[in-house]
């Protein structure tokens, strides 16, 4: 086997680790819903200038 396909047969056996991937998931999906949020409020706020 590729040491690739080690790495993901160690992380789904490790219970600690499909935490962390869970949780950095959830994290840097938020992270980029309140990234979109602030932008689209930027963009509104410069289109209300003109």
């Amino acid at each position: 086997m590729s040491k690739i396909k080690n790495f993901f047969l160690n992380l789904k056996k490790n219970k600690f680790s499909k935490f962390f991937l869970i949780g950095s998931f959830i994290f840097f999906s938020v992270k980029g819903i309140i990234w979109l949020v602030i932008l689209f409020l930027a963009y509104a706020g410069i289109e209300s200038l003109f």
